[in-house]
């Protein structure tokens, strides 16, 4: 590899681009697009908007320290499927004492209600588990069962990845609040599903001190974004 093309590194930018009438507008390309650093023009590698389905990972405490608020467990899981629009592809796994892998990721709602109706109280505490970069952390904590330090490290990783935190003192309030957080997760997708995601290529390693983004049609306005995250609550 030429060393002009080992110094290159990629940025990436968010935008949302709006018609006259405040309208968003779709089906935008590359070529719709000028990106600069220090007044150089940047080449362009993809502008997508956040169309593709959501893929979500539920990492569930089933352990005994729940005792009998299991079911109240079961019903949220199973509330929050129920109201998750259809299309986002989602996976379960139980971290009680093992990591336990119950689904993998799927559509299939059926395979799903399924896996939360099997969920019971398993041994062992709690596993922490390494997330994938890039994904956003959602979190709901028992703070009567798990106590401060778990409660801080929820905390970190919500903020931390732009998700959103919720706290309850009780089990029987996970229906609710997984209700309200599928509700959010729907909505949420939904506001950010055209804002582009503009990927380029820089000639160096490291970004220029000056970024500058337009947008070729005059008539169109562009608001520009650091990411995808949910608003602070």
């Amino acid at each position: 590899m030429p060393p002009s093309a080992r110094a290159q590194s990629r940025g990436v930018l968010f935008a949302s681009i709006t018609d006259a009438a405040g309208e968003p507008v779709i089906g935008l390309t590359p070529q719709d697009f000028q990106i600069t650093e220090d007044d150089v023009v940047m080449t362009i590698v993809s502008a997508e908007p956040g169309t593709a389905p959501m893929k979500i990972a539920i990492l569930v405490d089933n352990s005994e320290a729940i005792g009998n608020g299991v079911s109240a467990l079961r019903n949220g899981m199973t509330d929050f499927l129920n109201i998750l629009p259809p299309q986002h592809e989602v996976a379960m796994y139980s971290v009680a004492g093992n990591i336990l892998p119950m689904v993998d990721f799927t559509t299939d709602r059926d395979e799903l209600l399924d896996a939360a109706d099997r969920l019971f109280n398993r041994g062992g505490a709690a596993k922490i588990v390494e997330g994938q970069k890039g994904a956003m952390g959602h979190t709901v904590i028992l703070e009567n069962r798990l106590g401060s330090v778990q409660s801080q490290i929820s905390r970190i990783v919500s903020q931390a990845t732009g998700g959103l935190h919720r706290s309850i003192n009780s089990a029987t309030a996970l229906v609710d609040v997984l209700t309200e957080l599928a509700t959010q997760m729907g909505e949420h997708f939904d506001a950010m599903s055209s804002r582009y995601r503009i990927e380029y290529e820089r000639p160096g390693d490291a970004p220029g001190a000056q970024i500058g983004a337009g947008i070729v049609e005059p008539d169109y306005k562009m608001q520009l974004f650091a990411d995808r995250r949910v608003p602070p609550q």
